[in-house]
């Protein structure tokens, strides 16, 4: 059949893919290899490959329902690095780029165009500082009277947040909410009275979570 890419753009793409970290704790092996997460962080994936081979992995449960924490980047790839350990199959070079492409140094082009930071700007220059997300307020184990202002209706909850990268999805109760906010505050409107599971996930799929007590008095 005829090839979806040309040479150069799945060279390139292979290059770049090559250059991401691989999780923590994971085998050290060169290959290139790409994650996703679904909406609702329902299921996760990690495809990798080397110079011949392409391993997949995908996680998620048989009725689609969500998981919190689950994301490709902390729960799929370790598997497809584990994965690749375990065939014992020989690492196989990535081709060469192909003749004719042409690779000029970040500072040569146009200022708008310089997105990405070089090795020797600081870590802040990095969204976020690539720090964790952390639930400042509730604290855990919190119990936590919200009132109904007489209106009848429980008071909604504000939730902080430090660190993180945004936007980020709160799931409570093991529900995600449908909208994502690049805030770091977010209000919950609890249903019920009770014991509660707060989980805020960012964008690169770090969670944080809490549990707390709701009162309506």
């Amino acid at each position: 059949g005829h090839p979806v890419m040309q040479a150069e753009a799945s060279w390139r793409v292979a290059h770049i893919l090559s250059g991401v970290e691989a999780p923590q704790s994971a085998p050290r092996i060169a290959i290139a290899y790409k994650t996703g997460t679904s909406y609702g962080y329902r299921d996760a994936w990690a495809v990798g490959f080397d110079g011949r081979y392409v391993l997949g992995v995908w996680v998620g449960r048989p009725d689609a329902a969500p998981i919190p924490g689950l994301s490709g980047i902390t729960t799929a790839a370790p598997l497809l690095f584990e994965a690749f350990a375990r065939t014992g199959l020989e690492r196989v070079a990535f081709p060469p780029a192909p003749h004719g492409l042409v690779e000029r140094p970040r500072r040569d082009l146009p200022f708008a165009l310089r997105k990405f930071k070089s090795g020797d700007e600081p870590a802040a220059a990095v969204a976020g500082g690539s720090l964790p997300p952390r639930i400042v307020y509730p604290p855990q184990g919190a119990r936590v009277a919200l009132g109904t202002g007489g209106s009848g209706r429980m008071m909604p909850l504000v939730i902080k947040l430090q660190g993180g990268v945004a936007p980020y999805r709160l799931i409570a109760n093991g529900l995600p909410l449908p909208k994502p906010t690049r805030r770091r505050e977010l209000n919950w409107k609890p249903d019920s009275e009770g014991a509660s599971t707060l989980t805020v996930m960012d964008a690169e799929g770090r969670a944080a979570s809490v549990s707390v007590f709701i009162d309506a008095d």
